[in-house]
């Protein structure tokens, strides 16, 4: 895995679940997925890891990362599509 993006943990809208945060718990969201779905979604999340107060994300996919501003539109519109296609299939198997 390759660092590909830091935040500062004062800049980023931590989310929790009960008394976790939800990036503390990749772990188990990342089994879930490669056990309920196929293999699209085992390389859908980057990894998490705190570091003091930075949030820094690890890619598990080769390749350049970069943000999807950075895309024509075209680009950007089926970037858009493939996320709500497999956001929308997590979200009927998990519902």
């Amino acid at each position: 895995m390759r660092l590909f993006f830091r935040t500062s943990l004062h800049e980023y809208q931590l989310v929790s679940n009960d008394v976790n945060y939800l990036f503390e718990q990749y772990n188990q969201i990342q089994q879930f997925l490669v056990s309920c779905f196929p293999a699209p979604f085992e390389k859908i999340l980057a990894q998490p890891n705190r570091n003091g107060n930075e949030l820094l994300w690890y890619s598990p996919l080769p390749g350049e990362i970069k943000s999807i501003g950075l895309f024509s539109k075209s680009e950007q519109e089926k970037i858009l599509n493939t996320y709500n296609a497999r956001r929308h299939e997590i979200e009927t198997v998990c519902g």
